[in-house]
Formats: C-alpha cells, sequence, structure tokens
C-alpha cells in the first residue's frame, strides 16, 4: 500500500504539473484535463480536506473542461478562460491541502494579510481616479496618485479586489481584540489601510458589501447586539447614499448608458443577462464569452 504522504505529494505534483500547463498553454484542453485528474485524486486520498466544497469544487472544474468543448459557440474565447479558471481552482486546492495544521493556517493567514497591504500600497497607481462617481472625498486628494499603468483599471474593479482582502485582518482584529499584541497592531494597520484604499474607490456596492461583512464578522465574534447595531446603520447609510447619488444624475441619455459607473448603465447590464439566462437556461454560454457591447 502507498502511504498517505507518497499519494499527497503525487497529488500536488499533479496539480502543480496541470496549473503550469494551463498557464502557459492556455488555448490547450490537456491542462484543465490534469486539474480535474488531481482534484479527483487529491480528494479521493484526503489531500484536499473532507470539506462540503471538496465535490462542488471538482464539478467546477469539470464544468470548466466542458465548457469549451460542449457549451460554448467559440472555443478559442472560452478555452483560455476555461483554464485561467481551473488554474485558480489547482491553486486553491493546494492551499487546503498545505494549511492542514494551525501553525500554517496562521502562517497562511499572514501571508495573505501582507500581500493585501502591499496590494493597497500599489493598487491606487494602477486606477483611472478620474471616473469617480460621487463626491465623497476632495478630487485634489486624488492627485497624489498619478496613473502608473497604461491599462489601468476601474475604481469598481479595484473595490471587488479589496474586499477579499478586508475581512481577514479585520477577523484577526476582532479575534485577538482583548489581548492585543504586535500582532494584532499590524493586523490593524493593515485592515485600516485596505479600508483606506477601498474607501478612496466610492464604490457604492464596495461600501455596502465591505459593511455586510463587518457586520457578519461582529456576529461571529459574539459581538451579536453590536452586529444588530450595525446593521441598523447599514440599511440607514445603504438609503441614504443610493436617494444622495441618485439625484444628482445627468440628464443625457447617453451619456449615462455609456458610463460604467452611472445606475442607467447597471440597468442595460441586467437586462442583457436576464436575456442571456432566457436564451440559454441549462448550460449558458460558455467562459468568456460576455463582451461589453456598450
Amino acid at each position: 500500500m502507498v502511504k498517505a504522504p507518497t499519494k499527497h505529494l503525487f497529488a500536488t505534483a499533479l496539480l502543480l504539473f496541470g496549473g503550469s500547463v494551463a498557464i502557459l498553454w492556455p488555448s490547450h484542453w490537456f491542462g484543465g484535463a490534469i486539474i480535474l485528474g488531481g482534484l479527483a485524486y487529491g480528494t479521493a486520498v484526503a489531500f484536499i480536506p473532507h470539506t462540503p466544497l471538496r465535490w462542488p469544487i471538482t464539478l467546477l472544474a469539470l464544468l470548466a473542461l466542458l465548457s469549451p468543448t460542449l457549451i460554448t459557440a467559440d472555443p478559442a474565447a472560452t478555452q483560455p478562460a476555461a483554464n485561467w479558471f481551473a488554474a485558480s481552482l489547482a491553486g486553491y486546492a493546494l492551499f487546503l491541502g498545505w494549511a492542514t495544521t494551525p501553525t500554517r493556517q496562521q502562517t497562511a493567514a499572514a501571508l495573505l494579510v501582507l500581500m493585501g497591504s502591499g496590494f493597497a500600497l500599489l493598487a491606487p497607481f494602477l486606477v483611472t481616479w478620474g471616473r469617480i462617481k460621487i463626491s465623497l472625498i476632495p478630487s485634489a486628494v486624488y492627485t497624489i496618485f498619478p496613473t502608473l499603468a497604461a491599462d489601468a483599471v476601474h475604481p469598481n474593479t479595484l473595490a471587488s479586489a479589496l474586499l477579499l482582502l478586508l475581512p481577514l485582518p479585520l477577523a484577526w482584529v476582532l479575534a485577538d481584540f482583548h489581548h492585543r499584541n504586535r500582532i494584532w497592531w499590524l493586523a490593524l494597520l493593515a485592515a485600516l489601510l485596505i479600508g483606506g484604499v477601498l474607501f478612496l474607490t466610492q464604490s457604492r456596492a464596495g461600501y455596502i458589501a465591505s459593511a455586510v461583512s463587518l457586520i457578519l464578522l461582529l456576529w461571529l465574534a459574539n459581538w451579536r447586539k453590536t452586529s444588530l447595531g450595525a446593521g441598523t446603520l447599514l440599511l440607514m447609510g445603504s438609503f441614504a447614499l443610493i436617494l444622495l447619488t441618485n439625484t444628482a444624475a445627468p440628464a443625457d441619455p447617453f451619456t449615462t448608458a455609456t458610463d460604467t459607473g452611472s445606475f442607467n448603465f447597471r440597468l442595460q447590464v441586467w437586462s442583457h443577462t436576464l436575456d442571456l439566462l432566457h436564451d440559454f437556461p441549462l448550460h449558458r454560454c460558455g467562459y468568456g464569452r460576455i463582451q461589453p457591447r456598450f
């Protein structure tokens, strides 16, 4: 019988090799196939912990593998998107297989917080701040951050990335609130840094989502009364923010229809999404097939 560590090493090798092939040759299907095999094998030998997500993750990888051949009408566009998605699942599985002890989990959390802090320091120089929609912050503040990237990102795109990074340092702060040490202060600094850059994006959805994540963290940390109070303030603030931003909307319908930060643009996206669900109710249209046409 093969020992468990050897099986785990083989699962690691499959996922690493498959992920590398999928990234280096995204137009070919065999990288995703190797990843799917690694996920299935890793689940069978318990390299991937037996969580409720283990089989849904494997099914997602299977869907990514089948999408370019059985679902999409444009395999050339779908195959690279499917491979990148499969590679991200391989990275997630590798992380689960490695972070199996409290020490490794704490190390991984510290590395993620450090990565998030570094990203927050760099991110303001990669954004087109001229697309700000509301006036919570004076425009002169954004002149501090010259755009250093040729292909700069939208503030909402930055906000969506920061939302994934913010809850971890916040959870660390709440978990060790009564035992403040050097690590606690570093986590607080990281939370303020990531949250501050998120505030600069002036993303309305980002504000609401970050507030919801904070409320859930307060609830899980057994700060139930604080969580309920924060929830009430969130609802009131959400309505106030919607009223504040919608009253100053531009009158030109063409401007609002083509401005990706406007509510009118979102209505058109939602309408086209409903049409897409109606036309492809079962198998959808494939990865990488939705392209902006405004």
